[in-house]
Parts: C-alpha cells; sequence; structure tokens
C-alpha cells in the first residue's frame, strides 16, 4: 500500500512540476506579447509626433525622402512590410537587405542633422530596427 501511495506522489510532484514549467512557458509569452504591444503603442505615439514635425521640416528632406519618411512613420498603414513599402510576398532576405540599406541611410542622415530634422531620422531608424528585429535580421 505504501509503495502504491509513494508512486502517486511522485507521478502528481511530476504532474506539479511539469504544469510548473509550463506556465512559465506561458507567462514568457505572455510578457513577450506584451513588451510587444507596448513596443508598438510607443512607436505609433513616436509616429504621431514625427508626422507633426515632418509637416514644418519637410522642406530640409528631398521629395523621396518625404515619402518614405511618411510611410516609415506608419502613415499608408502600421504593418512593417508596408512602412518600408515592401510587398508581403517579398524573399525575407531582400527586405532585410533593403531595410539594412535604409537604416545605414537614415542613421548617416541622424548624424548630419540637427533638431526636429535628426528626431524625425532616428525615428525612422527606430522603425526599421523593429523591422528588422522582426524578420531576424537585426545583429
Amino acid at each position: 500500500h505504501l509503495l502504491a501511495i509513494q508512486d502517486y506522489i511522485e507521478e502528481s510532484l511530476k504532474t506539479v512540476r511539469n504544469d510548473g514549467k509550463t506556465l512559465c512557458d506561458v507567462l514568457g509569452e505572455i510578457e513577450h506579447l506584451r513588451n510587444s504591444v507596448e513596443q508598438m503603442f510607443v512607436l505609433i505615439g513616436n509616429d504621431i509626433d514625427c508626422l507633426k514635425k515632418l509637416e514644418t521640416c519637410r522642406a530640409v528632406f528631398l521629395p523621396a525622402e518625404v515619402i518614405e519618411l511618411e510611410w516609415l512613420c506608419g502613415l499608408k498603414g502600421e504593418g512593417l512590410d508596408t512602412r518600408l513599402a515592401m510587398k508581403q510576398d517579398d524573399l525575407v532576405e531582400t527586405k532585410i537587405r533593403y531595410a539594412k540599406s535604409r537604416l545605414k541611410h537614415w542613421t548617416i542622415e541622424s548624424q548630419l542633422r540637427v533638431g526636429d530634422p535628426a528626431v524625425i531620422c532616428r525615428h525612422a531608424c527606430s522603425v526599421i530596427e523593429e523591422s528588422l528585429i522582426q524578420m531576424g535580421g537585426f545583429e
């Protein structure tokens, strides 16, 4: 009888440990999702701020840069593919290569500019970095 009770206790303990591990895994996933959602809301808040700034200083950018910045700031949609003006069916490697080239461009621009234009360029870099993280292409 005692062996049966001991087996029952050991099996119950295994179940509790497995359930605890599963619960920790689920909580980790929830925390990751919460962080992602929080990051997206910060990004959207910065989008609005940068779009307002862009209206007052658009003359310091080339016309093509203004269009790109509007896209990067979510004016055409919140999806990361949309922000990069990429199609969802484009190859990930193509997206990563393009994003890295644009990150290089806006990083240089952010260093060359001051005030609101620099803030806008840094936000563009943040958006591109987030895109690269999502695509697994950020080192």
